[in-house]
């Protein structure tokens, strides 16, 4: 079956409780979009990438899974990359959530 987007990374988000994500846990949905923002300036990772719901920032792309996404962001691929909440559970208090990137089909 036809699908036009590919996964072709899969990770737990970095950093969840030390940003939005304890607050709007509850509001997160299986297979939301999340916007994806290269931060060039990060003091721990030149490539790192922040994933954010609506304006909240949730976390990282693992700093393991990073390097290719931030090269093909940084030279204006934007439009081939898609990122979405792939799993989300609460362990008492312990959140996950996990995330896909997905190649987009130009063709």
């Amino acid at each position: 079956m036809y699908s036009p987007t590919k996964l072709v990374d899969s990770f737990v988000i970095s950093g969840l409780p030390y940003y939005d994500a304890p607050l709007i846990f509850d509001q997160l949905k299986l297979g939301s979009d999340l916007t994806i923002v290269p931060e060039r300036d990060n003091p721990y990772d030149p490539e790192a990438l922040a994933l954010y719901s609506n304006d909240n920032k949730l976390g990282f792309v693992p700093r393991e899974s990073n390097s290719l996404w931030s090269t093909l962001l940084f030279y204006g691929h934007q439009n081939i990359v898609t990122c979405k909440i792939t799993q989300l559970s609460d362990h008492h208090g312990h959140l996950l959530v996990k995330a896909g990137l997905y190649v987009i089909d130009a063709r």
